[in-house]
């Protein structure tokens, strides 16, 4: 009643209107000048004459017409089969001596077999006769469902020998199956490991809030390579597959999917010209390409949650946690594949660091301060090197340098001289103490040529 009432407008008036329904009420209601019944529901007293359109016929869908073969069918069917009808005396009676070709499959399940009422039983299920076997298969598949389902349904009901096969093919050749069947059950086939880095290359595009990506992942390392695009061409495809090849080389297999940008004669060009084998993976079968599609996805989860920066930011920030993790297929982190290390991460900060001592070759004598030195001096207009004074000691090989004029300058060890040490300032001479001339006449400059005469016996 509602698409009547919805579409009214669009079946009014039509000669030819066929109405079906499996509602078996509406089949009196819609039939021409047919009488009001008493009671009625107050949702058909709505539709009125102007809406209930004259219809042609009224039809009655239903899942199936009925049983098609019933208990008094199958009583006269095993009467009239040759095969049934010894199975049943050898049940009442006594087995024959000789088992032919046709009884043998039923003489392998004797136990299992009784008489009921003129029918043959295994278990609870009915031997169906020969002649009905085409009915009842045809009643079981008049829902259309698949080998599984009806094998279910035929262990309650019916047997008879080969009943598994004749479901089988009865499936197998319904063309509304066919048409309406799954995909088939799908066979994977792991590539082949490559045996050293950018080896095989696996791309493909992404679209992740209003920009698009070229990813590239190599299938040894797990080592990705993310490149924001402006446009999908093969213009701008070529750009940067040409700048990831520039860094790692150029792989012996490119695989992709078949977008319209790399499958193009440009790209395919670009490809041969630098001896790259392309291969791109079944149409509509994304799993050929599966390595990438699973980097799109992490890739997409990272920057997501990154919500800081322009796109080139959130994307290094992604590239950094991808290349840093430890891959589940490898067991590494592709930084440690690739450059046969790790990377150096902010939690570095938390480990103490080993001493590296320098080796005895590259060991430079010190020098201490206060130590004279000439220094390389760069000022305009003065002296190639200059004297100073060793200050203070900045490293293992950098210096402070005091000059003459107290300036202080840096100075690498490379830039410096030694200088000979200052020479000792000379000692000033000291000053004959001042005596009285009269107490010691020893004072004046007499020069000393011998004994001198006693002044006491001068004259004498």
């Amino acid at each position: 009643m509602f698409g009547i009432t919805k579409f009214h407008e669009c079946i009014n008036g039509r000669s030819n209107l066929t109405i079906y329904t499996d509602h078996k009420p509406l089949v009196g209601f819609f039939k021409p000048h047919a009488p009001t019944p008493e009671h009625i529901s107050p949702r058909l007293l709505r539709c009125n004459d102007d809406i209930v359109p004259d219809a042609v016929g009224i039809h009655l869908l239903e899942l199936s017409s009925g049983i098609p073969v019933n208990r008094k069918d199958i009583v006269e069917a095993t009467q009239q089969d040759p095969v049934l009808r010894v199975l049943y005396d050898a049940l009442s009676t006594t087995w024959p001596d000789v088992i032919t070709t046709p009884l043998q499959p039923y003489y392998n399940i004797k136990m299992e077999l009784t008489t009921l009422d003129g029918c043959i039983l295994r278990g609870d299920r009915v031997v169906v006769p020969e002649v009905l076997r085409g009915r009842v298969l045809a009643s079981l598949h008049a829902a259309h469902h698949g080998m599984t389902k009806m094998k279910a349904i035929m262990q309650s009901y019916a047997w008879w020998p080969g009943v598994t096969t004749n479901i089988t093919d009865i499936v197998k050749a319904c063309p509304t199956c066919r048409e309406h069947q799954r995909n088939p059950t799908p066979s994977y086939t792991p590539w082949p490991t490559p045996s050293r880095h950018w080896e095989r290359v696996h791309g493909d595009f992404c679209y992740v809030d209003g920009q698009n990506f070229l990813i590239l992942i190599d299938a040894w390392s797990r080592w990705p390579e993310i490149y924001p695009v402006r446009n999908l061409t093969a213009a701008e495809l070529i750009r940067c597959v040409r700048t990831a090849f520039a860094t790692h080389g150029v792989p012996n297999l490119f695989v992709s999917d078949n977008g319209r940008q790399l499958v193009s004669p440009d790209f395919e060009n670009f490809l041969a010209r630098n001896g790259c084998q392309h291969l791109t993976s079944a149409p509509y079968f994304p799993q050929s390409n599966g390595l990438a599609e699973r980097t799109v996805a992490t890739f997409k989860g990272f920057v997501k949650k990154f919500n800081e920066g322009d796109w080139h930011a959130r994307t290094d920030r992604a590239l950094f946690a991808m290349r840093i993790t430890p891959s589940s297929a490898t067991g590494e982190a592709p930084a440690v594949r690739v450059f046969n290390r790790p990377l150096r991460t902010p939690w570095d900060v938390m480990k103490p660091t080993p001493p590296h001592p320098e080796p005895e070759a590259n060991r430079l004598p010190r020098l201490e301060p206060g130590q004279p030195v000439s220094f390389r001096d760069h000022r305009p207009g003065a002296a190639k090197f200059s004297p100073g004074h060793i200050v203070a000691t900045l490293g293992n090989k950098m210096y402070t340098v005091r000059d003459a004029t107290g300036q202080i300058h840096v100075r690498n060890i490379n830039q410096l001289h030694r200088a000979p040490p200052d020479p000792p300032t000379p000692a000033q001479p000291r000053a004959a103490p001042k005596k009285d001339v009269a107490a010691d006449w020893t004072v004046l400059d007499i020069e000393d040529d011998g004994p001198q005469p006693d002044p006491t016996q001068q004259g004498r």
